[in-house]
């Protein structure tokens, strides 16, 4: 019996994984991005490299990306760089054109506050590494060419800022807010 188990499980793999189709690709676009704080939205850039692991309307698509983000005052900018790895669980409601949803991590990279007069201030020390996001968008794929455009939302729901080395007990520091749009290409 469990032989049998085995064949069948084996059989579904195999007939599962060769109706699959693995893309990669290339993608790059703008970041519109806040911090969740009393501060103005700050324009910044994306770009990295997928996998689209499709197999008939449903696909996984696993990303590794550089994106700037922060956000801006009156008088200051605040600059963040992170490399984001989300894994967007997609749909495709008709050809090319599909939702998705997923989480992120992101690793920081640098930081820095930037005052309108002055030096900037490398302020990476006291914020927190990582960065976890639960991300939202829609993308569509040109019928004939493998190239395509997409819009993302990434809710961040870790606090930016390390509370222990600021020294504070509580409260809302910030939270990364990135409106995502751009183009990509897949091979």
């Amino acid at each position: 019996m469990k032989k049998v188990l085995l064949v069948v499980t084996l059989m579904l793999t195999i007939g599962i994984v060769a109706n699959a189709q693995l893309k990669f690709g290339v993608k790059a676009g703008a970041n519109i991005s806040n911090i969740a704080v009393d501060a103005d939205n700050k324009v910044g850039f994306n770009t990295g490299v997928f996998g689209e692991f499709k197999i008939s309307k449903f696909a996984i698509q696993p990303e590794v990306l550089f994106s700037m983000q922060g956000a801006k005052g009156a008088d200051t900018k605040f600059e963040t760089s992170y490399i984001n790895i989300p894994v967007m669980a997609k749909y495709y409601i008709i050809k090319g054109l599909s939702v998705e949803a997923g989480p992120q991590i992101g690793f920081l990279t640098s930081a820095k506050f930037k005052p309108t007069e002055g030096d900037s201030e490398d302020v990476k020390e006291i914020m927190k590494k990582t960065d976890f996001a639960i991300n939202f968008g829609a993308s569509y794929e040109l019928p004939i060419i493998p190239v395509g455009v997409f819009a993302r939302y990434s809710l961040g729901i870790t606090d930016l800022y390390d509370k222990d080395k600021l020294g504070i007990d509580g409260g809302d520091l910030g939270k990364n807010r990135v409106f995502q749009i751009g183009a990509f290409v897949k091979f």
